[in-house]
C-alpha cells in the first residue's frame, strides 16, 4: 500500500513538473538552447519531447501499470542527476527549469529533490502491478497521446516560421532611416550587424537576449557584431539586463522611450540585421538562427 503511495506522488511530481515547464515553455527552450549543444530548433523540438515525456511517465506511474516504467523513470531521473551534478561542480546557481521558471531550483537543490525521488523509487520498484489486457496499448496509447498534446497546446515556432516571415511591419522605416543618422550606427557603416530593441521590463526581451547571446556563443561570432538598443532606463537595470542574460560585452546604448517605440511600431523585441540597411527583421518567435548566423558569417 505504502510502496503505491509513494509512487503515485512521484509521478504527481512529474506530472507538475511536466505542465509547469509547458507553462513557462519559451523559458525552458532558451534553457536547452543556451546549454550550446543543440540549435534553436532542435532545442525547441526537445523541450516538448521532455515535457511530453515526463508527462508520460508520470501518469504511468500513477497508473502503477509496469515494474518498466519505474525502473526507466529512474533512469531518466539519474540522467537528469549527473547533469545537474555537472551543472552545480561549474557553479551554475540559476534555475535549472525543472519546475519551469515559476519555483526557482537552483542545480543544487534539484539534486537533492532527484535523491529523494530515486530513493523512493527504488524502495517501491517492487511491489505489486495492476494488470488487466490492454495495457501495453494503453502506454502506447498515452506515449504518442502525451506527445502530441504538448505540441498541439504549444506548437513549435519553427513551424510557422513563414508566417512571421510575412510580418513586415516590425518597423517604421521613416524612423529608422532618422536612427541611421546616430553616431553608433554611423561607425559601423559596412560592418553587419544584428541591432535588437529592448525594454529592460519586457520578458520577452529577456528571452530574445538569450536567443542572440546563446546564437552567438554557439557560432563564435564576434560579440561587436551585435547592438543592443534600450528604452532609456536606470544604468542597473541595464547592467542586470545583460548579466541575467549573458550578454556581457554587448554594445549597447540608450534612446527615449518614445523614439525606441516610434521604429518599432510601440512593440519591443525587435531584431534588426543591418548592413547600411535593414536586410531582415524578426519578432521574437520568428527569429531564425540560421539567417541570423549566414549574415553574420557573410
Amino acid at each position: 500500500m505504502w510502496k503505491l503511495v509513494v509512487k503515485i506522488l512521484v509521478g504527481l511530481v512529474f506530472i507538475a513538473s511536466a505542465i509547469l515547464k509547458l507553462i513557462t515553455i519559451d523559458d525552458f527552450e532558451i534553457y536547452i538552447f543556451t546549454i550550446n549543444f543543440f540549435s534553436l530548433d532542435l532545442s525547441i523540438l526537445l523541450a516538448r519531447l521532455i515535457i511530453g515525456f515526463e508527462f508520460f511517465l508520470g501518469i504511468l506511474l500513477c497508473l502503477n501499470l509496469f515494474k518498466l516504467i519505474t525502473d526507466l523513470t529512474i533512469a531518466t531521473t539519474l540522467v537528469f542527476t549527473i547533469y545537474l551534478l555537472i551543472r552545480a561542480i561549474a557553479g551554475d546557481t540559476e534555475n535549472c527549469q525543472c519546475f519551469g521558471s515559476n519555483i526557482f531550483l537552483s542545480p543544487t537543490q534539484s539534486i537533492i529533490k532527484n535523491v529523494v525521488l530515486i530513493a523512493g523509487l527504488v524502495w517501491a520498484r517492487n511491489s505489486k502491478y495492476f494488470q488487466f489486457k490492454y495495457k501495453k496499448l494503453l502506454t502506447i496509447s498515452l506515449l504518442v497521446v502525451s506527445i502530441v498534446l504538448v505540441n498541439i497546446l504549444s506548437p513549435p515556432d519553427f513551424l510557422y516560421y513563414n508566417d512571421y516571415s510575412r510580418y513586415t511591419d516590425n518597423y517604421n522605416v521613416e524612423y529608422f532611416e532618422k536612427f541611421k543618422e546616430n553616431p553608433v550606427l554611423k561607425d559601423r557603416e559596412n560592418k553587419n550587424t544584428v541591432i535588437c530593441f529592448f525594454s529592460t521590463g519586457c520578458r520577452l526581451c529577456n528571452l530574445t537576449a538569450k536567443k542572440i547571446s546563446g546564437i552567438i556563443n554557439s557560432h563564435n561570432i564576434d560579440k561587436s557584431s551585435v547592438l543592443y538598443v534600450f528604452i532609456k532606463t536606470d544604468d542597473n537595470d541595464i547592467s542586470e539586463f545583460l548579466t541575467k542574460n549573458k550578454s556581457i560585452g554587448i554594445e549597447h546604448i540608450q534612446l527615449p522611450r518614445d523614439e525606441v517605440l516610434q521604429i518599432t511600431y510601440g512593440s519591443v523585441p525587435v531584431v534588426i540585421l543591418y548592413d547600411n540597411d535593414v536586410i531582415d527583421s524578426f519578432i521574437y518567435r520568428g527569429i531564425i538562427e540560421k539567417k541570423i548566423v549566414s549574415f553574420l558569417k557573410n
